[in-house]
């Protein structure tokens, strides 16, 4: 049963890997969900990049991105813990980070308004995050002279090239 499982994981991950290229062929659209696209000149203005901290095209995230993100079901556990970081780095100010979902689930509902994410990503203040907000991304990206080896642009971009602009986001802005 034990390697009955490790199967089950590999399968998982292929057809993980396999959604989130047909959503990139798709041009970050999910193959799979047929809706009316948003024609909102709101959305328009957002679908752009969104880079507030660095000038570097790689730390760049649009809602290409996010929709690729968006339809993994079970990503891997690098991707989860760039967007807990994301959304203790975006949460309101007094927000209890306790309290905060950061499992995949709450990051699938928080990525389900593209244009209010990248809104938040915008409006992340570099110069004025609270010590105990970047006490608890720390927990994820690691500390700075011992940085955790799976929160890199390197190894998340070997498991969504979607989540890397937003590990070096994070890693900018911390």
């Amino acid at each position: 049963p034990v390697g009955s499982l490790e199967k089950e994981a590999d399968v998982s991950k292929s057809r993980d890997q396999a959604v989130a290229d047909a959503v990139r062929a798709a041009g970050g659209k999910n193959p799979r969900i047929k809706r009316a696209e948003k024609g909102g000149s709101e959305e328009k203005q957002l679908a752009g990049t969104v880079d507030p901290v660095s000038q570097s095209p790689e730390c760049r995230v649009n809602i290409n991105d996010l929709n690729e993100l968006k339809a993994f079901r079970a990503p891997h556990t690098a991707v989860v813990n760039v967007l807990a970081a994301v959304r203790c780095l975006t949460a309101p100010r007094g927000t209890d980070l306790t309290k905060l979902d950061l499992s995949w689930a709450g990051s699938k509902k928080a990525l389900a308004n593209k244009v209010g994410f990248l809104g938040q990503l915008r409006g992340v203040d570099k110069e004025r995050i609270p010590a105990a907000v970047l006490k608890k991304v720390r927990e994820f990206t690691g500390p700075p002279n011992r940085p955790n080896p799976e929160f890199n642009a390197d190894f998340v971009e070997s498991k969504s090239n979607a989540a890397k602009g937003l590990c070096m986001w994070v890693v900018a802005i911390c």
